[in-house]
């Protein structure tokens, strides 16, 4: 966000220092404008760069909402028989077999834009704009903390260190279980992410002027962004350093395998935006 509010302030020092240049229509004009779309909600200021050409630059916040689900797990009868002491020392925390752990996703789409709109003649309002957008490489997250999730890495834990033994079928200890993808705890969490390119050009058309001529004027856009091959990535797979997770996992349901299919094919964002602009001079 530095970065961006440097850009802003210089496009506003330069058009505040070029207007002698005012017969030549290069940075001569100034505008801020407001803009609500698929984007989201943004802001962006403008400026002419000559009679064809305007630019603007900005940002678009993604407010923030959550969706909620829940995560499965297996409680190994081997619990039943370890010490009440140790387990409620060390496992108080495990429910019975089947519990569920509480999950929240949440959208991570704040970014930033530098974005040229190139008119097809001197006095039009139709226009192809060209440019990019940048941010946060997290598109989406998905998280669960709880005291469960650390239950159970304690748990499993033990059985590495072989403070206890393990029952047939839980050998590497307990699963947390997402559509039959193991999940990978750390400190009480465990998350999911939907990564995407922190770069993204964008190409796209629309009507309507930067700077307006009359002091407040509409803009419609519409275009896409090129923001890569998404992946689901499990965060604290790895030691930290995360892991891709693919359609060929073991285990993992047919549900899940469509939406790891589905994510990957879409490699561009289409974007519909309306703005407000008013011209400042």
């Amino acid at each position: 966000m530095r970065k961006l509010f440097i850009a802003l302030a210089l496009t506003a020092s330069v058009a505040a220092q070029a207007q002698i240049e005012d017969d030549k229509n290069v940075f001569n004009h100034l505008s801020v404008g407001l803009n609500v779309g698929t984007s989201a909600i943004g802001f962006e200021v403008g400026t002419t760069v000559c009679p064809f050409v305007t630019m603007r630059v900005g940002a678009d916040f993604m407010p923030k909402f959550t969706v909620k689900n829940t995560l499965k797990y297996d409680r190994p009868a081997v619990l039943n028989n370890v010490t009440p002491q140790l387990l409620e020392e060390r496992y108080v925390n495990i429910p019975e077999y089947g519990a569920e752990i509480d999950v929240k996703g949440k959208p991570n789409f704040n970014q930033g834009k530098v974005l040229f709109d190139i008119y097809t003649g001197k006095n039009s309002m139709f226009h192809f704009t060209v440019g990019a957008y940048f941010g946060s490489s997290r598109f989406a997250s998905v998280k669960a903390v709880d005291k469960t999730i650390a239950a159970v890495e304690l748990y499993n834990s033990d059985i590495k260190n072989g403070y206890i033994l393990p029952e047939p079928g839980y050998e590497n200890g307990i699963n947390i279980d997402l559509e039959g993808y193991n999940l990978t705890p750390n400190k009480g969490r465990a998350q999911l992410d939907v990564k995407i390119n922190g770069f993204r050009p964008y190409i796209g058309f629309g009507v309507g002027r930067t700077v307006p001529r009359k002091r407040v004027g509409c803009k419609l856009d519409v275009g896409v962004e090129f923001w890569g091959k998404p992946e689901i990535i499990d965060k604290y797979a790895n030691d930290g350093k995360g892991h891709v997770i693919t359609k060929d996992e073991p285990g993992i349901s047919k549900d899940f395998q469509d939406v790891i299919k589905t994510v990957g094919k879409i490699p561009v964002y289409p974007t519909l935006k309306f703005s407000i602009f008013g011209r400042i001079f």
